[in-house]
């Protein structure tokens, strides 16, 4: 399923998973990237490298849009930050899979920032 965001959506996912961005800052965006790796089947295919857990975060969190310490304590995370950062983590394979090269160029500024 292809994937269209703007370069401000792009900027903002790729922001909170290779650097400190946050979700909050286009969460249509993160939903469109989450339906499109699970409708794809790709969420918990082995080239993306998501577990059982981080496919629920994006279902719980992204999808179903529940608070951040719900979804933190109903997933076993040891804090609401660490279930943060762990959504960011879970969208860096979406990103290499779904984005741009302009998303992969945001990619590479905070690898090389």
């Amino acid at each position: 399923m292809p994937v269209d965001l703007t370069e401000t959506e792009w900027r903002s996912v790729v922001g909170a998973s290779f650097g400190p961005g946050m979700y909050d800052s286009a969460p249509g965006a993160f939903r469109d990237l989450a339906l499109a790796a699970l409708i794809d089947g790709d969420a918990r295919d082995d080239d993306l490298g998501l577990d059982d857990r981080e496919a629920r975060l994006l279902v719980r969190k992204v999808l179903q849009g529940r608070p951040w310490d719900a979804v933190a304590a109903e997933l076993d995370y040891v804090s609401t930050a660490s279930c943060m950062r762990a959504l960011g983590d879970a969208y860096e394979p979406l990103v290499e899979r779904y984005g741009t090269a302009f998303a992969l160029e945001e990619r590479d500024r905070f690898a090389h920032g």
